[in-house]
This record gives structure tokens, sequence and C-alpha cells, in this order.
């Protein structure tokens, strides 16, 4: 075997080692985004408090005779931004706010489809606003989003069977 023939077997090997360890770092780092957008999934809205209620408490066959759902873009260092649901329910004489985000409406939305999977007659509940990858921070696409989870918000905290859920009651911090 000649030195060329050397050469280019051990060229060979580099090139093969370094395509492996590309292809590990590429494994690597979509594993580590992947990592990353499920945690961002999971972050609760850094507030000094996730929900407060002013006065007396939230009696359980109570109704509230108000409900408004605000949004704002808060911002992580390491997440990025991400849209705060500011819902706030009000009462004749007390009032409750608690923070969520998109993905907790669309939680509760799911639980409320297995629950109503177990009642003899299945109570239609109004659709869950559209989800976006490339519009989240669009004035339109926001308000838009705003506009159905209050419809989605008030028919669920209104209606006399719904709003007796455990899931909806803790959605509600009542």
């Amino acid at each position: 075997m000649t030195l060329l023939d050397h050469l280019q077997q051990d060229l060979d090997i580099a090139l093969t080692l370094g395509a492996v360890v590309t292809a590990l770092l590429a494994v690597g780092f979509l594993g580590w985004c992947s990592y990353r957008a499920r945690k961002a999934a999971r972050i609760v809205p850094r507030r000094s408090s996730n929900s407060y209620t002013s006065n007396c408490s939230v009696t359980k066959s109570s109704k509230p005779t108000a409900i408004n759902v605000r949004y704002t873009r808060d911002t992580l260092p390491i997440a990025g931004s991400y849209i705060v649901y500011t819902i706030e329910l009000s009462w004749e004489t007390k009032k409750k706010v608690v923070e969520k985000r998109y993905s907790d409406f669309d939680h509760l939305f799911a639980s409320l489809k297995k629950e109503m999977k177990m009642l003899k007659a299945p109570i239609a509940l109004p659709p869950m606003p559209r989800k976006s990858f490339l519009f989240n921070f669009d004035a339109n696409f926001l308000e838009s989003r705003r506009q159905g989870l209050q419809v989605f918000l008030e028919f669920v905290v209104r209606h006399p069977v719904v709003s007796e859920f455990a899931s909806v009651r803790t959605f509600c911090g009542m």
C-alpha cells in the first residue's frame, strides 16, 4: 500500500468521523430545541401573584356577573416572549383575578371534552380560538383570540352544568 493510499484511507476515516459527529450534534441540538419548546409551554405566568380574590370567598353556586379576558405580553430571558391572559371574574361584592396562558385554556377544553363524554346529554362547547405558530404576536390575531377565549370562558363559567365541573372550578381558582 502506497503513502497515497494510506492518506486516502485516513482522509476517508476523518471525513466519516466528522459526518458522524456532525449528525450527533444536529440530533442533540434538535433534542435540546424540543426540550426547550416543551419547557416553554409549561411556563406559568410570572406575576407576583397568580390569582387573588378581593372581599369574601366565592360560593360554589354563585355565577359571576362579569367576565373579562385581557392579554399582555411577557418575556423570559431564555424562553422568550409569550402571552398572558388576565381573567377577571366579578360578582356583586367580590372580584377574582387569575392569569393563564393559551395552553391552560386548551387543557381546560380537553378536560371538559373528557368530562362531557360521561354525561347522558352531551353539551356542545363553543370552539376554541385557533392556534398559530407564525402570527403569535400580531395585534389582530391576539384580539381575535382574546375575543374567542372570552366567549368560551363566559359559556363555561355561566353554564349551569359545566360551571360545576372540577376542571372549571380549578381553572378559575374557585
